[in-house]
């Protein structure tokens, strides 16, 4: 089993609970410009979900291809590993609708290296047959943005939400669970202490996420957006530690994690922007 290389082992504690954001970039160890980012499969365009912020195929609606053949992700795979690639990402659409995920998720499986697998979790309890099977070095992060049944449906047009919760119980059991992803908008934000409150029982992380402009085919993206500048400050002033995110700091948006209790909370405010290093020489200089 290939060792993967956490990425939060370099993560300090921060003692300024205000810091500075664009001086916490420029302060990043010269050490990490040699990290190599991970490489993300949108495996499929297919998604059961019709979610209010979300683009029809999700990370997937730039692709042209419907599904992502198991052939391909093996040619792209072995020449990543190659340049030094340690972690790979599966999304989509909803990756556990792809035909053929059973193969794909048993390839990363026997591969060992680190790969997160992004999924509503409706199917989870539908794969328990391949889930049973595969290694540890496969993680999943699951989106759960309510925990009202009502407001699912109003959310996603999909009623399933007792399946996403045992979905992510079950995973929790067989040692997959990575943590719970939660996209805030206007509908759910008076919610997101009771998600953190969720994954303190399970045990797992969170990833608060805010609403970006992406194709909407169903709402408009004003209609559902909340600001979620406010709630990051207020939970700086209330978590028990704040630590770095330090592969955040030269690849994508800046991110801090909040720590209460045993729980990290990440969160991907989008009026950040994504810093890539460009003026230092980073990974994108000559894109």
């Amino acid at each position: 089993m290939c060792k993967y290389f956490n990425f939060h082992e370099k993560d300090v504690l921060i003692q300024d609970r205000k810091q500075d954001n664009k001086m916490y970039c420029s302060e990043r160890n010269e050490e990490k410009k040699d990290w190599t980012p991970f490489l993300s499969f949108p495996v499929t365009q297919n998604c059961n979900f019709h979610c209010l912020y979300c683009g029809q195929g999700g990370e997937a609606t730039a692709t042209t291809k419907g599904n992502i053949l198991l052939t391909q992700i093996k040619e792209i795979v072995e020449i990543s590993i190659r340049n030094g690639v340690k972690k790979f990402r599966l999304t989509g659409g909803e990756p556990l609708l792809h035909n053929d995920i059973d193969n794909i998720l048993n390839f990363f499986s026997e591969l060992g290296y680190f790969t997160l697998v992004n999924t509503n979790g409706s199917m989870i309890l539908k794969k328990q047959d391949i889930l049973d099977k595969i290694h540890t070095n496969i993680k999943f992060a699951v989106s759960l943005d309510t925990l009202d049944k009502d407001k699912l449906f109003k959310i996603s047009h999909v009623s399933c939400h007792e399946d996403i919760i045992n979905g992510i119980k079950y995973l929790k059991r067989l040692g997959l669970l990575f943590r719970v992803n939660m996209v805030v908008g206007r509908y759910n934000f008076d919610e997101v202490d009771d998600i953190i409150k969720f994954c303190q029982k399970i045990g797992c992380d969170l990833k608060l996420l805010d609403i970006v402009s992406v194709p909407i085919p169903y709402n408009s993206r004003s209609e559902n957006y909340a600001e979620i500048s406010s709630l990051e400050k207020r939970l700086a002033m209330t978590c028990d530690e704040i630590y770095s995110h330090e592969y955040s700091r030269g690849f994508g948006t800046p991110c801090y994690r909040y720590k209460f209790g045993d729980t990290f909370v990440t969160i991907k405010n989008s009026v950040k922007g994504s810093h890539y290093d460009v003026e230092n020489g980073g990974l994108c200089v000559n894109c």
